[in-house]
């Protein structure tokens, strides 16, 4: 009998001991529910003022104040987003040499030319590359002192963009640098010849180099495929001076002067 008492107390201990456990278990939660029923209150009521305050703000200031927030955001977004560049993959067009003569007696030749606006240009002498310069915005480049050598001189120039595009190479533009004057011979009349009478109307005749031109006195000379001149001029009283200029198409002269006689 002692043994089933002893047993009985001990289940009512333990019983006692689970209920009171469970007791203080719910005291400990019910704060905790408590706690989270504010948290859920205070973000309705903060939900419930932006509502309201929105339909306020739309009741006074209207759709316009939305539409220019949702311009702003919209600039935003444009600037801040990043641009998208196409690939350029075009060659600019070949550039345009002007103002190159046939010939020089210059060893600096001065030329212009067109190409690309903001390209750069690479100018090859003789199948060297001798210079590099920027096209102005306007299409124009120009170039004062490319250096020559005596002779042919053989002019080619091409252009890139900043996409490393580059334009095939320009026509070749031939230059000849020349710096030796041509030779010319004064066939008539002998210098210090004396004219009398009718011999008002002489002619100056001699040789030149072929595609050369030939002045007498500053007036042009009849010049044939071989270089051969002549000219018919009229004698004043007295002594007169004959100027005598045949010039190549370099631009080298060479001039021979006569000094003749005349008596009517």
């Amino acid at each position: 009998m002692e043994g089933k008492k002893s047993n009985n107390t001990d289940e009512s201990t333990t019983n006692g001991f689970s209920v009171q456990a469970k007791v203080r278990r719910q005291k400990r939660l019910a704060p905790s529910l408590k706690e989270q029923e504010q948290v859920i209150y205070r973000r309705l009521l903060i939900i419930g003022s932006i509502i309201v305050l929105v339909i306020v703000v739309l009741l006074f200031w209207g759709l316009q104040l939305f539409v220019r927030l949702a311009e702003f955001l919209g600039i935003f977004w444009s600037s801040s987003s990043v641009p998208t560049v196409s690939q350029d993959v075009i060659p600019p067009f070949t550039p345009i040499l002007e103002g190159i003569p046939t010939a020089t007696n210059s060893a600096r030749l001065p030329f212009k030319g067109v190409a690309e606006a903001g390209s750069s240009i690479e100018i090859f002498l003789n199948g060297e590359l001798k210079k590099k310069l920027l096209v102005g915005q306007d299409g124009n480049f120009s170039v004062e002192d490319l250096g020559l050598t005596e002779g042919e001189n053989e002019i080619e120039v091409r252009s890139s963009d900043s996409a490393g595009n580059v334009s095939s190479l320009s026509s070749p533009s031939v230059v000849i640098y020349d710096k030796t004057p041509p030779p010319l011979e004064v066939t008539e009349p002998q210098d210090r010849a004396v004219f009398v009478g009718d011999k008002k109307e002489i002619k100056i005749a001699g040789q030149a180099e072929p595609q050369t031109t030939v002045t007498v006195n500053s007036f042009w000379a009849i010049i044939d495929q071989d270089g051969r001149f002549s000219y018919i001029i009229i004698l004043n009283q007295g002594e007169n001076k004959i100027s005598i200029i045949a010039q190549d198409i370099a631009g080298n002269k060479t001039e021979r002067e006569r000094t003749v006689f005349y008596n009517p």
